[in-house]
């Protein structure tokens, strides 16, 4: 394989693993909500039946969960990423709440 196909198939081992250990860290009902809309491909009717919940809340759901990945998937490789700005909405409250095993590259709290 050529070095450069090397270089991206381990970009993409290490994205898999932040995806993992991001969604371990969410909130498990916005794990459950953002893992049947992103990768059970589930509508948010379905999604809504599913879990007994509103459409309106697996909207939000969603929402947050997204928001909440990005957040920590950008600040685990610590690149900028287009309408940063959107992920200030997430609860101060996680700040810092990102610890996986691999994740100590300047994963502490904001600051």
């Amino acid at each position: 394989m050529h070095r450069s196909g090397l270089h991206r198939r381990a970009r993409v081992v290490e994205l898999q693993d932040a995806l993992k250990s991001a969604l371990q860290v969410l909130d498990p009902e916005l794990r459950s909500i953002f893992l049947l809309r992103e990768a059970d491909r589930l509508s948010v009717e379905e999604t809504a039946e599913r879990l007994g919940l509103s459409t309106w809340a697996v909207k939000i759901g969603v929402d947050r969960a997204r928001k909440e990945v990005c957040r920590l998937l950008w600040r685990y490789f610590q690149e900028p990423i287009p309408h940063e700005s959107a992920l200030h909405t997430a609860e101060a409250g996680r700040e810092g709440a990102f610890r996986g095993r691999s994740f100590h590259r300047g994963l502490g709290s904001a600051g």
